[in-house]
């Protein structure tokens, strides 16, 4: 398709919305409604293809095979009025028709894209240990390299994410939850995804790390660019005693708004 989907759309939508105004007119005959005409079958020329269905049929709808002008009498011309207004009324079913076709693809692009995005996310965190402990085995007795906190977490996690999105943007401000406001870690704006990154220890196991992931994920349920939530938790020490029973309770926290998916890996 040559035109930008959303672009396609648009026009589209101000060529339907201009049909109403049109039936004003006279006839065929009006200069406005000659503009429109042209204007309109060139734009479904131009999305769909000169060889394409809609095309064809919208242009025998303007040019049709047969086609009287009107003598001078009253009721031939209202009858023809008639004939142009109905014209309209089918050009307004197709062009809605056509507007419904390219909105349907731009939903089932976005799904695709966002559970594409989705899985290569979780890929990525489900072998973020197999990353870390390969890092500790070096050549040469060079030193290895350790995650030793959330901040390294936050860095390998995102040169990985690298690999698969080219726009990740870190240190995002959430909306105001009961007053206060969090930032995220990264956003994958055009996913919206979102990806909240936590490093266990002693003192952020089970219930404290359950209870500042409720916190992040309630600021979250508002946020215009983020449908789903990833938390990502790093547990090396295996702190936390009941992991499933922490991925079962934070991922009920998912609303029609917000989806949440919970990873924990040691």
């Amino acid at each position: 398709m040559e035109m930008e989907i959303k672009i396609a759309i648009e026009y589209l939508s101000k060529s339907i919305e201009a049909i109403e105004t049109l039936k004003s007119e006279e006839d065929e005959g009006a200069m406005e409604y000659q503009k429109w005409q042209e204007c309109t079958e060139s734009m479904v020329r131009n999305i769909f293809g000169e060889s394409s269905a809609e095309y064809k049929e919208l242009h025998e709808l303007f040019h049709p095979m047969y086609f009287c002008m009107p003598s001078g009498d009253f009721n031939e011309r209202i009858d023809y009025h008639r004939q142009y207004v109905n014209r309209l009324e089918n050009a307004f079913s197709k062009l809605s028709g056509y507007k419904t076709v390219l909105m349907m693809r731009v939903a089932s692009s976005n799904e695709d894209q966002s559970f594409s995005a989705i899985k290569e996310v979780v890929r990525i965190c489900s072998r973020f240990s197999n990353v870390t402990r390969s890092m500790r085995k070096r050549y040469s007795n060079r030193k290895p390299l350790i995650i030793q906190d959330e901040y390294d977490v936050q860095y390998l996690l995102k040169s990985l994410l690298s690999i698969y999105f080219d726009d990740i943007r870190p240190e995002e401000t959430t909306p105001s939850c009961a007053g206060s406001y969090s930032r995220m870690d990264f956003l994958l704006k055009a996913a919206q995804i979102a990806i909240e990154t936590k490093m266990t220890r002693e003192n952020l196991a089970d219930k404290e790390l359950s209870k500042q992931l409720i916190q992040d994920i309630a600021q979250y349920q508002t946020h215009h660019d983020v449908n789903t939530l990833v938390c990502f938790v790093y547990d090396p020490e295996r702190y936390i005693e009941n992991p499933s029973g922490v991925v079962r309770d934070l991922e009920l926290q998912s609303s029609d708004k917000l989806t949440v998916k919970v990873i924990i890996v040691s």
